[in-house]
């Protein structure tokens, strides 16, 4: 089966509990998940 990739869009406090919980828990590895998060500029 294709690795899929997983993207969360606001890398805040909770976007990185997701992404910890998801990386943490073996659903996917940490190359598989990206994080954003909102251009200040």
């Amino acid at each position: 089966m294709k690795a899929k990739k997983i993207a969360i869009l606001g890398a805040g406090n909770l976007g990185e509990a997701i992404a910890k919980g998801i990386v943490n828990g073996g659903i996917s590895k940490p190359e598989h998940v990206i994080l954003t998060r909102r251009n200040t500029e």
